[in-house]
């Protein structure tokens, strides 16, 4: 299996915020791109990854499915020597991973495969609210709320979504409508309220580096999912479970 992308610090940017919630990750390379599906340890998050093969320049697979794991933190220690004008490729073969920047000068380095398992959990679940955003907006906007409390609330409705946060320093609301940049309008305008934890919507953050857009979908005391679109049709979709207390 050997792929090259000519945006490598989008690819860092993934597999870093990736790593922000599991330590080790199974890849599983088919025709139409790479996929990750994965629990984070304390089984609030379920994470799912599209990496299109038409996000690569260039993309092989010697079988209709392939799967290499690696240690993420491993991954993105090397992913993150990145310049701006680097393309990255990786070659996987015997379970050795060759990673390769060519850029200002062409470096090397490998790394262990690791062998791993893992397998799609279909989530049937009907969302009441739904609405798009740019990426950097809700990354902005839970940088200050994280500021006043540890958890933060999502309430929906026909034709706002407002996000809040009530701690020790005070409590904080924003109002998301169509008067707001960068507020892409709301898909489905049915009443829905849940809290999530910041922690892990902090480990979110940098994300935007890869995706311009989100949908954020929610109801009533339900897993809360954010779904980052990536080019040619991929995404970095996450599902948190909700604060009951």
């Amino acid at each position: 299996m050997e792929f090259k992308v000519s945006d490598a610090q989008s690819l860092n940017a993934i597999i870093k915020t990736l790593g922000n919630f599991i330590p080790e990750a199974n890849f599983i390379a088919e025709k139409d791109g790479i996929k990750f599906y994965g629990i984070d340890p304390a089984k609030v998050c379920y994470l799912r990854l599209l990496l299109s093969s038409s996000f690569f320049d260039e993309y092989r697979i010697d079988s209709d499915r392939e799967e290499f794991g690696f240690k993420l933190e491993d991954l993105s220690k090397i992913l993150s020597r990145t310049e701006k004008e680097d393309k990255v490729s990786l070659k996987v073969q015997s379970g050795i991973a060759t990673v390769t920047f060519d850029g200002f000068a062409e470096r090397t380095f490998n790394l262990n495969s690791i062998a791993l398992s893992s397998s799609e959990n279909k989530l049937n679940i009907s969302y009441q609210f739904s609405a798009r955003l740019r990426s950097g907006l809700f990354g902005d906007i839970i940088s200050e709320v994280s500021n006043v409390g540890e958890v933060i609330t999502f309430t929906g409705s026909e034709n706002e979504l407002v996000i809040s946060a009530k701690g020790d320093l005070g409590e904080t609301e924003i109002t998301l409508d169509n008067r707001v940049n960068g507020f892409l309008g709301i898909e489905q305008g049915g009443l829905g309220k849940s809290s999530h934890s910041v922690e892990y919507l902090e480990k979110l953050s940098g994300l935007e580096k890869a995706s311009d857009v989100l949908i954020i979908s929610l109801s009533d005391n339900m897993p809360l999912r954010l779904k980052y679109e990536l080019p040619q049709s991929g995404y970095y979709e996450i599902y948190i479970a909700p604060r009951m207390d």
